[in-house]
């Protein structure tokens, strides 16, 4: 298993730039900021959050309506 640990003062700027740049809700804003920080894909059953996080630039998936799209996502990350 792995563990990636992010230092907090580099969490805080990010989602403090997210914050400022699409508006999302606090704690959206430090979610959108891990998946930046360590390159991940964002899936969320929050259609709010997957917009903000499409908008700062994540690619984010909304699982209620993507849900094949994330399957089909996720076989290609894995080869």
């Amino acid at each position: 298993m792995k563990i990636n640990l992010l230092d907090e003062t580099d969490l805080f700027e990010t989602a403090k730039d997210v914050a400022l740049k699409v508006h999302p809700r606090a704690a959206d804003a430090y979610f959108i900021a891990t998946a930046k920080l360590t390159n991940s894909v964002l899936v969320t059953n929050d259609r709010a959050m997957a917009n903000s996080s499409r908008r700062y630039g994540i690619e984010a998936y909304y699982l209620i309506e993507d849900f094949g799209e994330i399957e089909k996502r996720m076989r290609e990350l894995c080869r």
